[in-house]
């Protein structure tokens, strides 16, 4: 999917309970998106409501995403989301 879009993310992976083999139905879909540092905003979010909409639709959970650009990866490396993914 994310391989078709406009802008689409230098890095994305499944994160959290959906990889660790603890989810339950009540549990989300974590994402983890690496976008260009330039690429246009609104086309961006435009491109990740696509993505969480269609997950949603296709596993009956929800979808979040967590997000950064390359630099804000760089800059973040220390977050402890990055220990998760």
């Amino acid at each position: 999917l994310c391989a078709a879009w406009p802008e689409p993310p230098q890095y994305a992976a499944v994160f959290g309970s959906a990889v660790m083999g603890s989810m339950t139905a009540d549990s989300d879909i974590d994402l983890f998106l690496v976008r260009r540092d330039k690429v246009p905003e609104a086309i961006w979010e435009g491109q990740l409501g696509e993505l969480t909409e269609q997950v949603s639709r296709w596993t009956g959970n929800d979808a979040r995403t967590v997000e950064y650009t390359i630099a804000g990866l760089r800059a973040g490396r220390d977050e402890p989301v990055m220990r998760d993914v």
